[in-house]
């Protein structure tokens, strides 16, 4: 067993130590086929808005596109200050094992379905599992070929 891997491990069983950050799927044992990778996502916001992102590899979600030009989905035409979503929020990553979610260090944080997720670990996410950046909730939607 590598270092990788006991870390990931020693960080599983913290997250069923502690009942204020819930226990989420180890995205290492997920596996996936290849029909089932989307291509990209919709996000709807809790306001009925559909935001489309394509992309073959990363996401980057936060505010403030002007000045974080690496931004995929800006929401500060959504209140997205205001609700909490920093600069740099979150990534999302598409891989060939899944779909990943990253906290990027975010202020407010980071959740999959009412769960807290722990700053700069992966997390694998679901078609229709709702995302909430600080206080904005969005719920996912896959997009495939």
């Amino acid at each position: 067993m590598n270092d990788e891997n006991n870390v990931d491990d020693l960080l599983d069983q913290t997250q069923l130590l502690f009942g204020d950050i819930a226990p989420l799927k180890n995205p290492h044992k997920q596996k996936s086929k290849a029909e089932d990778i989307p291509v990209g996502l919709y996000f709807t916001l809790d306001d009925g808005t559909q935001l489309e992102t394509i992309s073959d590899k990363r996401i980057m979600l936060g505010r403030d596109k002007h000045k974080n030009d690496q931004i995929d989905l800006d929401f500060n035409p959504h209140d997205g200050k205001n609700r909490g979503v920093s600069r740099s929020h979150a990534q999302i990553t598409i891989t060939e094992k899944g779909v990943f979610i990253k906290d990027l260090d975010s202020t407010n944080g980071t959740f999959i379905n009412g769960q807290q997720l722990y700053p700069m670990r992966k997390y694998a996410i679901e078609d229709g599992d709702e995302i909430i950046l600080g206080h904005l909730v969005v719920k996912t939607t896959f997009i495939f070929e």
